[in-house]
């Protein structure tokens, strides 16, 4: 996709490619321009998916989203093969760059950017969209608030048969959450985890993966004890910990600013969406600053009370583990008895061999990565858990290998002997 490569539909008309934003396998971003009938050029952010990668039914009902928080989806065609989404393009800077030049946000300013952003989810969530790359530099802040972009990545909640868990890694780390690294099945809660990474960073003005992050979030002068119990539980590993959506995120969020004493501000209770065509006709630059509202009122601190927004207990999270790492070991150990001690003495020696690893690596793995996932993702989470539950499952595996190897070998010797 070059710079100054044209597209020409039927239909919607010319595209000019401007610049290229970001481009992966089997997915690019661009800014374009289009020529409208009356002769005048409009800006937008065209998207373009191989076909294996394209859901249409996703961008359907993401076309019938109208949210003043996100970008409205213009046009969609197909040309030479790959699929093309047309998307409003909403001019600002992005809330990755403006924390930078700013610093760290004061909990009223960061709680309105917030309270947008739960808009934004919630009416994706009301079409069962779960966007999964909520991120800073996906935060656009403009004249008429945040908006949420970049629903590239995005799927449908529970479209088709149930799954355990995702099965394609996908996501920014240090914001995607555990579910997106192969933990369980993404979710509205999904969504609920990055938002609260977002506040963080927002009150930290540091990524979450930083040591020192967990240490700022927690430090009372900076970050108001409620507000840092409420990235907390956003952030649980448990997604049942979490709100269950942006809707009820943005309650606690009232809740949270009311027992941290923030006086003069209440979260907006939403917008209605501007009619007719997009907001603005954005000038070239996709990273503009725009201006930010200053912000209203002092900061007070001094409320010790937390008005329902306590993280889920330790007991809570740990009880769990316990059991399904007991139950885990103890068929894990009888498949190791079994495949040390009680090769068939009937089989040959190449089934043996295979007897002895499919045992040993079956019961080791299942008891390896309860009990590793148990001493390695207990706690506070201080730090992103992705990498730690990649971990847990090399740790897992090779744990899982190495008795299936040793259990193979003892088979065949015996079988030999």
């Amino acid at each position: 996709m070059p710079q100054g490569a044209r597209w020409v539909d039927a239909q919607s008309g010319t595209y000019i490619m401007q610049r290229v934003l970001a481009s992966k396998a089997g997915m690019s971003t661009g800014l374009a321009t289009r020529s409208l009938d009356d002769g005048s050029e409009q800006t937008v952010i065209l998207k373009m998916f191989d076909q294996p990668l394209f859901n249409e039914v996703l961008w359907r009902r993401y076309a019938t989203i109208n949210d003043p928080h996100l970008p409205k989806l213009l046009d969609m065609f197909e040309y030479e093969g790959r699929v093309s989404i047309v998307l409003e393009y909403v001019p600002g800077e992005d809330l990755h760059d403006y924390v930078a030049r700013k610093g760290r946000l004061e909990v009223h300013e960061a709680a309105r950017i917030l309270s947008d952003l739960c808009e934004a989810d919630a009416a994706l969530a009301a079409a069962r969209i779960v966007h999964r790359d909520i991120k800073p530099s996906n935060v656009i802040l403009s004249f008429d608030g945040a908006s949420l972009i970049d629903p590239g990545i995005a799927r449908i909640a529970g479209e088709g048969e149930p799954k355990r868990h995702d099965t394609i890694i996908l996501g920014s780390l240090g914001y995607a959450s555990p579910e997106q690294v192969g933990y369980a099945e993404t979710t509205a809660q999904s969504d609920v985890f990055s938002l609260g990474r977002v506040l963080g960073f927002m009150l930290c003005a540091i990524p979450p993966t930083e040591r020192s992050y967990h240490e700022l979030l927690h430090d009372p002068s900076m970050v108001p004890t409620p507000i840092a119990a409420l990235v907390d539980r956003c952030c649980a590993l448990e997604p049942s910990s979490r709100p269950l959506d942006a809707t009820q995120l943005k309650g606690e969020l009232m809740r949270a600013l009311q027992a941290s004493g923030v006086r003069g501000y209440v979260v907006s209770q939403g917008r209605p969406a501007p009619p007719g065509p997009p907001r603005v006709d954005a000038p070239p630059n996709p990273l503009q600053s725009a201006s930010v509202a200053p912000t209203q009122a002092p900061l007070d601190c001094h409320s010790p009370q937390i008005l329902g927004v306590q993280p889920a207990s330790r007991a809570t999270r740990k009880g769990p583990a316990w059991v399904v790492a007991i139950v885990a070991l103890v068929f894990g150990a009888l498949f190791c008895i079994e495949g040390f001690f009680n090769p068939s003495q009937s089989l040959p020696i190449w089934g043996n061999i295979i007897y002895g690893l499919s045992m040993g690596i079956l019961g080791n793995f299942a008891a390896g990565y309860e009990i590793v996932s148990f001493f390695l993702l207990r706690g506070d989470y201080a730090h992103d858990p992705a990498p730690r539950i990649r971990c847990v499952k090399h740790v897992a595996i090779w744990w899982g290998v190495c008795f299936g190897i040793l259990m193979a070998t003892s088979a065949l010797a015996r079988a030999i002997g």
